[in-house]
């Protein structure tokens, strides 16, 4: 690991890496920018969290699609929209991209998420509501399309290729988002009519394992060796990390194809290949220790039982594929709540900390953010979902957000308190 603390450590595992030639040295305020262009994004994502839990229980026209579509675009999209960005900076040395273009991604984001959940509440053959529809799908793609532009503008900017397959992976993940974006805005509105099925199986496949499972799979062989403070996996080198994010991406277009040719045999082998492949990727993970473990347990923890949960659930899809239980609306819950928000929820509790203590007391920031009960109420939730009780998976998920709560509560405190401290010091 560096010795140096800006924001995201770098988890190198050999000297250091040469800078790419001719390559600028990064802006010298390039993580206090981007730490300032991720930090609205992130509250956004939050809230959007808290807003997809509200909806759960309240009377709707379109049942449980509305809390997911808000949980999936506006908190899993939206954290990526930060996440991706910000790592990319800090890991590779590369200055942070425009503020116009990051705001403009935010604005395009969720505007675009609350317009489509307005249409989609509209009556079905509601012209106003397919508009809006059409308006904010457009909004959302093209909030995917900005994401590319400055994951390239970064790439060009790098001191280092080391770090080029996590930029790789989310430039393909944001590709498959765009098929599924598409596919997801036309469903909404009415569109394929006997089709459906197959069509919403590509939506879910494009975007839970080509636009998030990849984003995921790009980061975490990086994001684990930052969040346990120490070197990553020897065996983790970049033509590897990029095999794997490939192979992934081969996988998804198998599942795709299956469900677009409604073969289910290939759409379940797909996602089978898929949950084979991810768990292969252990091996680039670093092994953490007792030392790592005292440091950052609840987070890397939950990070594990996330990523466990994602594979039992890309094994129940290809069941699902195949017309078996659990239904999909089942497996898709099972994968983005006790899979995806789980790694979600321990990504946050690290950013959070670095985005607001920043150089200052880093550490005394993280050590708020270490929650078991966050842990423990997250796969609760989870086995409320796979156990088909649906109380206990929302009285998980109350407790859970209760929690985030408290400790972002803690960590406000103790930010003002320590920029007051560090405003008053000689």
């Amino acid at each position: 690991m560096g010795s140096r603390f800006d924001g995201v450590s770098d988890p190198s595992n050999d000297n250091a890496s040469k800078p790419t030639k001719g390559s600028p040295q990064g802006a010298a305020d390039r993580v206090s920018a981007v730490h300032s262009q991720a930090r609205p994004t992130f509250v956004l994502s939050a809230l959007s969290a808290v807003v997809a839990a509200v909806l759960v229980p309240i009377p709707n026209r379109t049942g449980l699609w509305l809390p997911l579509h808000v949980f999936m675009v506006g908190t899993l999209f939206g954290a990526i929209v930060a996440a991706t960005q910000l790592l990319a900076v800090t890991w590779s040395s590369s200055p942070a991209p425009g503020r116009v273009l990051a705001n403009a991604q935010r604005l395009t984001l969720f505007v675009g998420v609350a317009l489509v959940a307005i249409g989609r509440e509209l009556p079905i053959d509601s012209s106003l509501g397919k508009a809006l529809i059409g308006i904010g799908g457009t909004s959302v793609i093209l909030t995917l399309i900005l994401l590319i532009v400055s994951m390239v503008q970064i790439r060009r900017g790098a001191v280092t290729d080391r770090y080029a397959p996590a930029i790789l992976g989310y430039i393909i993940s944001a590709s498959f988002g765009i098929v599924g974006i598409v596919l997801g805005a036309a469903l909404a509105s009415g569109s394929f009519g006997s089709d459906f099925a197959a069509v919403r199986g590509v939506h879910l496949t494009a975007n839970a394992l080509g636009l998030v499972g990849i984003v995921i799979a790009s980061t975490l062989p990086f994001f684990l060796a930052t969040q346990a403070r120490m070197k990553m996996a020897p065996f983790a080198t970049s033509e590897r990390i990029t095999a794997s994010i490939i192979l992934l991406a081969i996988s998804t277009i198998i599942s795709l194809v299956g469900w677009v040719t409604s073969t289910d045999v290939v759409a379940a082998i797909g996602a089978w290949l898929y949950a084979a492949i991810l768990a292969g990727s252990v091996t680039l993970y670093p092994r953490v220790k007792r030392k790592q473990f005292d440091w950052a347990g609840p987070r890397l923890a939950q990070m594990a039982t996330g990523f466990l949960w994602s594979i039992v659930a890309l094994v129940l899809l290809g069941v699902s594929a195949l017309g078996g239980s659990p239904t999909l609306d089942t497996v898709l819950v099972l994968m983005v709540l006790g899979g995806y928000a789980q790694i979600v929820s321990a990504s946050l509790n690290y950013f959070a900390p670095v985005i607001t203590a920043g150089k200052r007391k880093p550490g005394e920031g993280l050590r708020l953010t270490r929650s078991w009960v966050s842990f423990a109420a997250g796969n609760i939730a989870a086995i409320g979902v796979i156990a088909r009780v649906r109380e206990i998976a929302a009285m998980a998920v109350a407790v859970w957000l209760c929690e985030l709560a408290y400790r972002l509560i803690l960590l406000v405190r103790f930010s003002r308190d320590t920029n007051a401290a560090a405003a008053s010091a000689p």
